[in-house]
């Protein structure tokens, strides 16, 4: 037989763990109600919850797209002006290699 008992309070008609030797609360477990406050519909709540979920996680990857977008761009106006400077330079001689001395 278990050891522990769920027992549903009927004031606050939250999940409630109960120890059957000793009587007492061990947890006790908030519902979505309580934390949001006192509403009818939980799974309207629900939903609302996986809707905004949705949208924060479009947002997210909206802006980590815009992000990938200017670190292109910037890749981009450094290789250009890397190859400016080079073609300034004018140095355009490849270093000595160890083997190609002997």
């Amino acid at each position: 037989m278990a050891r522990t008992l769920y027992v549903t309070c009927p004031t606050c008609k939250e999940l409630l763990e109960v120890d059957r030797e000793s009587g007492k609360v061990v947890k006790h477990f908030k519902s979505k109600k309580a934390e949001k406050g006192d509403s009818s519909d939980l799974l309207k709540d629900v939903l609302d919850d996986v809707k905004n979920q949705g949208s924060k996680l479009d947002a997210q990857f909206n802006d980590a797209k815009q992000k990938e977008k200017d670190k292109a761009k910037t890749f981009d106006d450094v290789f250009k002006k890397g190859i400016d400077e080079a073609k300034k330079s004018k140095d355009l001689k490849p270093d000595i290699r160890p083997f190609d001395l002997d």
